[in-house]
């Protein structure tokens, strides 16, 4: 047993010193990122700025404010109260799987076709490891993965997260299907696109 604990203790000292790497970068992309908006202020179109190592790419955003509902306040409301907000129109109901009912639902084989076609199912490892380097990053992170327990549960996206592979602005982290998100939503996340849309451009 001694010999396992010596050998988690070397992977857990290289899993922080990657994590402070992580971190800096981090930091120091996201400096980058504002130097580069703050110069490209008085440009009112999107652009690609190309070298040899990549690109950058600059979606103008068209809208300047996002405006979100804060669930947890949301639901405190009395039941009339949430009624009344559904009706005028201006907010949507999010979809969300009820997990246990869902598992009991699958050892009864009592689930509907139509919902079993759009259940993806995702095995989960052994462990979910936090790798910290300070005490306020505990407290961040804590801070996240106590958001919102019910989407952490059935969200894969949140492994990232799990183990700290984000970025400082986390809080425009989103839970919708990558095709269902805008090109500026794509890539203020992040996240590829096709190289058949990148084609059409």
């Amino acid at each position: 047993m001694s010999n396992k604990v010596d050998e988690l203790r070397k992977l857990a000292k290289e899993a922080i010193e990657l994590r402070k790497k992580i971190k800096e970068y981090t930091e120091e992309l996201s400096h980058i990122k504002d130097q580069f908006i703050e110069k490209s202020k008085n440009i009112d179109f999107s652009f690609k700025i190309k070298i040899d190592e990549g690109s950058v790419k600059a979606i103008r955003n068209k809208k300047e404010n996002i405006f979100k509902v804060k669930a947890k306040d949301f639901d405190k409301l009395n039941r009339e109260a949430k009624k009344s907000l559904y009706k005028s129109g201006l907010i949507g109901v999010k979809v969300f799987l009820k997990t246990d009912e869902y598992e009991k639902a699958l050892k009864n084989n009592t689930v509907p076709k139509t919902l079993a076609d759009l259940v993806h199912t995702t095995n989960k490892k052994r462990f979910t490891l936090y790798v910290y380097i300070d005490e306020l990053e505990h407290s961040k992170m804590a801070a996240i993965i106590n958001d919102d327990e019910e989407t952490l549960s059935d969200d894969e996206v949140w492994e990232d997260i799990y183990l700290n592979v984000y970025p400082p602005d986390y809080e425009h982290f989103t839970d919708d299907d990558p095709a269902d998100l805008s090109e500026v939503e794509k890539d203020d996340l992040g996240i590829e696109r096709d190289v058949d849309e990148d084609e059409e451009e």
